[in-house]
């Protein structure tokens, strides 16, 4: 006869599946920090006037699903992971050299398509003027992928010089 440990939360019959837990009982553990779901308090989405409980990103369930599909949006989000995020590839690159993002678009996806505009196309990038300063209104614009990389190369040499 095979024996199956058995789930570790305390009136759980279900077989072990991971850390000593069921698979309900794991997915909740890494999912809210305990096997119960109390580890983690809900906030509510960020995106301005939406009250749904925030599942993702800071974002609730529809917002989440439409972010997938947002260029914009997530040029948003991938702006505020290099600067706040210490686990991002580039955080070095961006929070790490101080550069972070401005009060009025930290919170507010809104307030950062009201300045900037919806993203012209797929693959345009966000960019700083002044590559010491912050993304912030005034100091960004959205570049082609062309003018992109001939900017990152003059700002490459032009640091090489110094």
């Amino acid at each position: 006869m095979v024996y199956y440990e058995k789930c570790s939360v305390e009136g759980c019959e279900r077989d072990h599946a991971a850390r000593s837990y069921c698979r309900l009982h794991y997915q909740r553990f890494m999912k809210y920090g305990s096997p119960d779901g109390t580890g983690y308090t809900f906030s509510v989405c960020s995106v301005d006037g939406c009250e749904r409980k925030h599942r993702s990103k800071g974002l609730c369930r529809v917002h989440y699903q439409k972010s997938i599909r947002n260029s914009t949006l997530n040029s948003w989000y991938s702006m505020k992971a290099r600067c706040e995020d210490t686990t991002h590839s580039s955080f070095k690159y961006y929070g790490g050299r101080g550069i972070n993002v401005g009060l009025r678009w930290r919170n507010s996806f809104a307030n950062f398509v009201a300045d900037m505009g919806e993203k012209p196309k797929d693959g345009w990038h966000i960019d700083r003027i002044d590559n010491d300063g912050h993304y912030e209104p005034g100091n960004c614009q959205w570049l082609s992928p062309g003018d992109h990389g001939r900017k990152t190369a003059r700002d490459r040499r032009q640091k090489e010089e110094k």
